[in-house]
């Protein structure tokens, strides 16, 4: 995120006002006083996924056009319904999508939740680390997109290996 933003933006991207409204006071000093590492340093996940969605960079993240979120559980779908049609996912929903079910995972696992847990509904088991798309519509015309619990390890590392950033793709494979 830095990174591009450093790109995008300027190298003051985190210190903007912009910035700042997403970003919690962690310690006594000032969140201007310290400097840009320092800030990226205190940053939560929950924290850099509003900083993305603030500066709409989604599609930076990720390249996931290819992804099929049924490898992850049978009831996903790859598409969603809008004002009774039916679209794709494009690369920015799915990055919305899996930046929010790795949110989940990351806050039930620091929580100490039990990650394998399951619900079912009507005799039918589907994975509890599950979020909804689009987030502005009715509950009855949202797509629900679940990641089952044996396939959590798997998501991760399809994940690591999406990241669409030559620099970040230099540095994880080095060596």
């Amino acid at each position: 995120m830095d990174f591009c933003l450093r790109k995008l933006v300027g190298e003051k991207w985190i210190k903007s006002e912009r910035s700042l409204r997403h970003i919690e006071q962690k310690g006594h000093i000032p969140l201007l006083e310290l400097d840009s590492n320092q800030i990226l340093s205190t940053l939560m996940l929950g924290e850099i996924i509003k900083l993305i969605g603030e500066y709409e960079i989604e599609g930076y993240m990720f390249e996931l056009q290819v992804m099929d979120f049924k490898k992850y559980h049978w009831s996903n779908r790859n598409f969603f319904f809008l004002d009774g049609n039916k679209f794709s996912f494009s690369n920015i929903s799915k990055n919305t999508i899996v930046l929010n079910n790795l949110r989940s995972i990351r806050n039930r696992a620091f929580h100490w939740e039990n990650l394998l847990k399951t619900r079912e509904v009507n005799g039918k088991v589907y994975p509890r680390i599950t979020t909804s798309y689009p987030q502005n519509q009715n509950k009855n015309n949202q797509t629900k997109i679940g990641i089952a619990p044996e396939m959590i390890l798997e998501f991760l590392n399809d994940l690591i290996e999406n990241i669409d950033n030559e620099e970040m793709r230099k540095y994880l494979y080095k060596g």
